[in-house]
């Protein structure tokens, strides 16, 4: 693995996070959910209110999304585990069901084989623990040149060219189409950062967290996209045959971001798995 050089946990004060259904009692059961790569909390939107009807439930921008800053080149799935244990410690949660959506399954799985002690539970919303090889020295160095980026801009036109200085202008194109999002004062800006992504991306799939897994003796539960799945083929045998004990749930005709395409089943499954019930639905 790539050496990144030291790196420290984020301050909580730089983390954002939002949280519903806290009723100010320290033994009410918490739920932290963790978004993936390009996203942000926002992702939970439809997912926290209804988990709150139960349970405390946290949501937070991962380091370099959202409103989180983009501090280092870190992105490891150890230091990202570390800002997480920051953002509990400043909101005195002493334990937690953790729920993470693809690239955040592995901040998830990480943090529980790391702070076994903090953990009730862990869900994992398909991703796979498996280890791939990557490029990350020309990730690096492609990250520090797409962060010349503008941050906004004035019209669509305007982020198709500066987007072209690092992209083909089919690909600038599709990209101004699909995630710019309009600010408050009427310009534009990436839903996502760039910079970021090429990071955070080769730099959590390197890593095999199949020992990590291996090593958490709480309930842990993968849910499966049926639509263009990522946790699929070896990344599901990898969980059977190390992790025999764990739950695995397909969710029919769902993509990728199960929560997304079908909230109600998702949330059943993950209900049922919290509240230590028969969780419904085929491996």
């Amino acid at each position: 693995m790539t050496r990144l050089g030291e790196a420290s946990a984020l301050p909580a004060s730089q983390i954002n996070y939002k949280v519903w259904g806290d009723n100010g009692k320290k033994e009410q059961p918490t739920v932290i959910l963790i978004h993936g790569l390009s996203g942000s909390l926002d992702t939970w939107n439809r997912i926290g209110p209804e988990l709150a009807k139960k349970y405390r439930v946290v949501a937070y921008d991962q380091r370099g999304h959202g409103k989180t800053p983009d501090i280092g080149e870190n992105y490891s799935s150890e230091l990202l585990a570390a800002d997480l244990l920051s953002l509990m410690d400043h909101l005195g949660i002493q334990k937690v069901s953790l729920v993470g959506h693809s690239m955040g399954g592995r901040t998830a799985m990480k943090f529980a084989s790391l702070n076994p002690d903090r953990v009730e539970s862990v869900i994992i919303e398909d991703m796979h623990m498996i280890g791939r090889r990557t490029q990350l020295p020309d990730n690096i160095d492609t990250s520090r040149r797409l962060k010349q980026l503008p941050k906004t801009f004035n019209n669509r036109e305007e982020a198709i060219q500066a987007l072209k200085k690092f992209y083909s202008e089919e690909e600038a194109r599709g990209i101004a189409w699909t995630s710019l999002v309009q600010t408050s004062d009427g310009k534009l800006e990436l839903s996502y950062h760039p910079h970021v992504n090429v990071l955070y991306y080769p730099q959590g799939l390197q890593e095999d967290l199949t020992d990590a897994m291996k090593s958490v003796k709480k309930p842990i539960l993968f849910i499966r996209a049926d639509r263009d799945p990522v946790l699929f083929g070896k990344g599901v045998d990898n969980v059977q045959q190390n992790k025999p004990e764990a739950t695995v749930r397909l969710v029919p005709d769902a993509g990728h971001g199960v929560h997304f395409d079908k909230p109600v089943e998702f949330l059943n499954i993950v209900n049922h798995f919290l509240e230590g019930k028969p969780v419904p639905g085929k491996p």
